[in-house]
């Protein structure tokens, strides 16, 4: 049988929120090969993750031809694409130029959803939506997978940014839970991208603790590894924390205005902190708001920590 080709766009968390597509295709077609097109950073993970048999870059310079219409296609990326029998676009696509070139390719079915959620369900649902167009209902929604090889010898892992000011936690809390962390003689890595410069910097003090390590602007599959076994990870709404929770890792996802309905990690040891308690899916969606990512107080946090690690 002919595979099937996932095209997906996005961030770490939208990659995150992809994967449950991949596993309930496998779930579903075990004998059908399944390949992907994303970005350059999430193509290690994708590879590690044992769900598909081939992936290439969408930042390659022969796919660029697919976004422009009635574009001159690379006839050696035709060849790729015209080698499934199903494409499923998760890329936005308002004019349909990305799928009339894919059609091109004389693919039997060419299938896009807008990956953008309206609201009403998770992410990570809505993206599943795709595969009812190919007969198929998903189980299962949350993403879940595994590594290969490497598991965390660290006790607690920190991602300390989110890529957006106003999803972070101040400094001081972070200080105050650092502290925290040092003086229970844990072992703790330290996460941090490229845009966290000045949060690394400002954190540089309590970073210095005995037993903790720094991991700045680091490869994702990398972090991953280090993610995967960590007894607790603590971090904003970002695609670290739906990392970790999809790796099974016990998350302390901190929330401010983002709904968690649509964008909380999903991982089943996944807790979302939100005005200052522990946010719980029953409260359905609720529309964007003025909650500050400061309104969680470092207690809670503590608190939440002293439980998973059993800390007296």
């Amino acid at each position: 049988m002919k595979g099937i080709l996932l095209i997906r766009g996005g961030a770490i968390g939208d990659f995150i929120c992809t994967l449950p597509i991949a596993a309930e295709l496998k779930r579903a077609l075990p004998e059908t090969p399944l390949a992907l097109v994303a970005y350059d950073r999430v193509l290690p993970l994708a590879r590690a993750s044992g769900l598909f048999s081939e992936s290439r870059s969408i930042e390659s310079r022969g796919f660029a031809g697919f976004f422009a219409d009635r574009g001159e296609l690379d006839p050696e990326w035709m060849e790729f694409i015209g080698g499934f029998g199903v494409v499923l676009s998760m890329l936005y696509d308002p004019d349909r130029i990305l799928e009339a070139n894919l059609k091109r390719c004389e693919v039997r079915d060419v299938h896009s959803l807008d990956p953008r959620p309206d609201g009403s369900r998770h992410a990570c649902e809505h993206l599943a939506s795709i595969l009812q167009r190919i007969g198929i209902f998903p189980e299962r929604v949350a993403p879940a997978f595994r590594l290969e090889g490497k598991t965390s010898s660290f006790d607690v892992a920190v991602h300390l940014g989110s890529g957006s000011e106003k999803k972070n936690w101040s400094l001081d809390n972070w200080r105050d839970v650092l502290g925290f962390l040092a003086a229970h003689d844990l072992r703790v890595a330290a996460l941090a991208g490229e845009a966290d410069q000045e949060r690394v910097d400002a954190l540089s003090s309590a970073l210095a603790a005995p037993g903790t390590t720094l991991f700045r602007n680091r490869p994702l599959l990398e972090v991953g590894q280090v993610l995967q076994g960590v007894r607790v990870f603590v971090g904003h709404d970002s695609g670290i924390t739906h990392l970790a929770a999809a790796l099974g890792a016990p998350a302390l996802a901190l929330f401010g205005p983002t709904d968690p309905a649509v964008w909380g990690p999903l991982g089943a040891r996944a807790r979302v902190l939100r005005g200052n308690k522990i946010w719980t899916r029953g409260e359905g969606p609720s529309a964007e708001s003025a909650i500050s990512v400061d309104e969680n107080s470092p207690e809670l946090v503590k608190a939440q920590l002293t439980q998973i690690l059993g800390i007296e």
